[in-house]
């Protein structure tokens, strides 16, 4: 089973074995739980590789046919379809009682900043939720190493509007990259891409009062680069 994302024009996104390898040996509060929740699952390849954890999983994610394609490949999980600001389906997942939440492929960065704090609100307010954890850009290293990220920002400081034509993929950033690539800058769609800080992250979750938060480099991603940040918060 193929556990790499991978796009023609971009190359290898990501590898959930590595991912799952990372968080299995960097994540002491992994090891406190009894359960592991991917949010949002997509069509379950990481619950698929999350076998290795032995805990508890289960997913949530917004869309029907991926809900129904992350069932299919794994049919002793639960899958939820919601959205995971809305309180009442995270609660579908309370009988996990004890578990870890992981929002991955950079969720967090694709929100303005109103909206993380709902996230994170939802979350701190689950009781069954312990630890959660998520990654972040490098926004140093974007800046310095995609042409696209400096592309956009010389765009936003003329006053321009990004649109995009690519709708049929999810993350706005690789929406914004294969723009750049293609030579795509007409409109039909408006598009934003938030950086969120490391500063500025660990000051947002400070004040939601998580006991621990530990920021360690997504190696998983690259070795020799730190591209991204993986941030595990602690109740």
């Amino acid at each position: 089973m193929e556990t790499t994302i991978y796009n023609e024009t971009l190359g290898q996104l990501l590898d959930y074995k590595n991912l799952i390898d990372f968080i299995s040996s960097n994540s002491s509060s992994m090891h406190n739980c009894t359960a592991f929740i991917d949010a949002p699952c997509g069509t379950g390849v990481l619950l698929k590789q999350a076998d290795i954890l032995k805990k508890k999983l289960a997913g949530i994610d917004l869309r029907k046919d991926r809900t129904q394609e992350s069932w299919r490949l794994n049919k002793s999980i639960t899958i939820v379809e919601g959205n995971i600001l809305d309180i009442n389906k995270i609660s579908e997942l309370k009988h996990l009682e004890n578990a870890y939440l992981h929002m991955g492929f950079s969720f967090m960065n694709i929100f303005p900043k109103a909206i993380r704090r709902e996230i994170i609100t939802a979350i701190h307010s689950s009781e069954f939720i312990k630890s959660v954890g998520f990654e972040i850009q490098n926004y140093n290293y974007q800046i310095e190493n995609y042409e696209s990220n400096k592309w956009y920002i010389n765009k936003l400081k003329n006053g321009t509007i990004l649109k995009s034509r690519n709708t049929h993929i999810d993350s706005e950033s690789y929406k914004l990259e294969l723009c750049f690539k293609n030579g795509v800058q007409e409109v039909t769609e408006t598009e934003k891409l938030f950086f969120w800080r490391l500063d500025d992250c660990i000051k947002d979750c400070l004040n939601f009062n998580w006991s621990t938060i530990n920021i360690k480099p997504a190696t998983y991603r690259n070795n020799s680069e730190i591209s991204h940040w993986y941030i595990e918060l602690t109740k």
